[in-house]
């Protein structure tokens, strides 16, 4: 997050804490913001950190002097950290970075960081001042994104099943990779419409049948599940399962289009099933700014910076002098509902003199654009005082989380609509995830089934089967063939 001095209305604060020195003001909004400050000298010795950034690295302002503060960067990182600090400062030009810190307890903390350059009067730099901002979270969103994309691409490449999804709004369409190689196309291939599509791929007994369903989901909202007859690029023909479903909006408006097609031509020969992993795909967090406003006593607004009015999408002028309660935010609660100004956390800070973090609420900019916003909302108080004389509070943007989250919904969506018995487990044998078919399937509730092994429910003794079938996953990764199991009534059950 870029923030320094300049982004803070010294005299505007000064309306909130009339009473104390300017200084004094400055000191205690440093002491208060949720980013970690520090300056350097211009040899980029430490000579002052605040206390989130203590928190921050796990070391103390004092430990953090001279070259302290370069203690704690996480050994993979300090060299690239250096070199990119001395880099701009020759350029003459901001730091800017994302890296690690590791506490002395061993904790490793992301942040991202920046600096720019002090000048004195004379033009010559005299020190460095900067700020670090703790997106350990993000980092750690990040990297379970990129482990579910690498498993749901691997998921459906063993289950033969690709997915897909059309705005009706835009039109925009997406195709899983799997999904291409299914109906033979390239990945990055132009996407042809239904009719083109159905009348390249589909047997054409098949062509007017799955014509009518498609078009009657698209347009009507009906949703259907069949199977279908392929025309391979041998000119063989496969089989295949289509399930598709629309999604509408608020206003029941049809939305989107989407669902999943696996290919069942070996079901259709020798009636096995495959496995496959649930994926839960994790909303991209792209870590923006952070808003940073401040409030008077009796909530108006009389300071803000410029990543708050980027994220507001209201220039300072239009954001000072309002209060939190007033109407023309046009604030919503996730679920949709109006969300009550006295219920801003900055009001909550005021009233109670307590900070109130974590708070999510869409607003809608004045062009209409809905941004949803993550808010933390601290009380300050004047020297020896119990009521808060203004309040400090800091937002980001989290609309692309809303939306990554959107997405692991409809994910998980695929998931459930199809037909197959899905289990995961680890390398220990210990289930993780069923999906809703393997419920009613084998009759155990996801309850019953999540943290127990495949051996102790769906096999009346140890299986040696399921040991060899292990095995060979481990040894070579895939494996199929036939498995002798049961139910929780007992039914004998034969799947792959």
């Amino acid at each position: 997050m870029h923030f320094n001095a300049d982004n803070v209305d010294l005299l505007a604060l000064n309306k909130v804490i009339n009473t104390t020195s300017a200084e004094e003001c400055f000191r205690l909004l440093i002491n208060h913001v949720p980013v970690g400050i520090f300056q350097t000298d211009n040899q980029g010795k430490c000579v002052f950190v605040n206390p989130r950034w203590s928190e921050i690295t796990g070391i103390s302002s004092e430990e953090a002097m001279g070259e302290g503060w370069a203690k704690t960067l996480h050994p993979e990182d300090k060299e690239e950290v250096f070199r990119q600090w001395y880099d701009a400062a020759a350029q003459g030009r901001e730091f800017a970075m994302e890296y690690r810190f590791c506490t002395p307890s061993g904790k490793v903390t992301w942040v991202f960081g920046n600096a720019v350059a002090i000048y004195n009067q004379i033009g010559e730099i005299t020190g460095y001042l900067g700020t670090i901002t703790d997106i350990t979270q993000r980092k750690q969103v990040e990297e379970q994104l990129r482990r579910t994309e690498m498993l749901l691409q691997e998921a459906q490449r063993i289950a033969k099943m690709g997915s897909w999804s059309t705005d009706l709004t835009t039109n925009e369409k997406w195709w899983s990779e799997q999904y291409y190689r299914i109906i033979n196309l390239n990945p990055g291939d132009a996407i042809p419409d239904v009719a083109t599509l159905i009348d390249k791929i589909v047997h054409p007994e098949d062509r007017d049948r799955i014509y009518q369903l498609v078009m009657a989901c698209i347009e009507q909202g009906i949703p259907y599940e069949t199977e279908v007859r392929l025309l391979r690029a041998d000119d063989t023909i496969g089989y295949v399962f289509m399930c598709g479903r629309v999604e509408r909006d608020s206003q029941g408006n049809l939305r989107r289009y989407y669902g999943i097609t696996q290919d069942i031509s070996e079901y259709k020969q020798i009636e096995l099933e495959l496995r496959e992993n649930k994926e839960r795909y994790c909303s991209v967090v792209k870590s923006m700014h952070e808003g940073i406003v401040i409030h008077q006593a009796d909530g108006t607004i009389i300071s803000c910076n410029a990543s708050a009015e980027k994220i507001l999408g209201l220039s300072a002028e239009q954001i000072k002098g309002r209060t939190s309660v007033e109407p023309c935010w046009k604030t919503i609660h996730e679920d949709g509902s109006p969300f009550p100004g006295e219920n801003h956390p900055a009001m909550i800070a005021l009233h109670t003199g307590k900070p109130c973090s974590d708070t999510v609420m869409g607003i809608h900019k004045p062009n209409g654009e809905l941004t949803w916003i993550l808010i933390n909302s601290e009380p300050l108080f004047l020297p020896g005082e119990t009521i808060p004389s203004g309040a400090v509070t800091s937002f980001s943007d989290i609309t692309q989380r809303k939306l990554a989250e959107e997405k692991i919904a409809q994910q998980a969506q695929l998931l459930d609509i199809t037909t197959d018995a899905i289990l995961v487990t680890n390398l220990d044998g210990y289930i993780s995830y069923c999906n809703r078919s393997a419920e009613l399937i084998y009759g155990w509730k996801k309850q019953e089934i999540i943290g127990k092994t495949a051996n102790a429910l769906l096999y009346a003794e140890i299986s040696l089967e399921l040991e060899e079938a292990l095995h060979k996953v481990v040894e070579t990764g895939s494996w199929q063939g036939e498995l002798h199991k049961v139910t929780k009534t007992g039914k004998k059950y034969y799947r792959c």
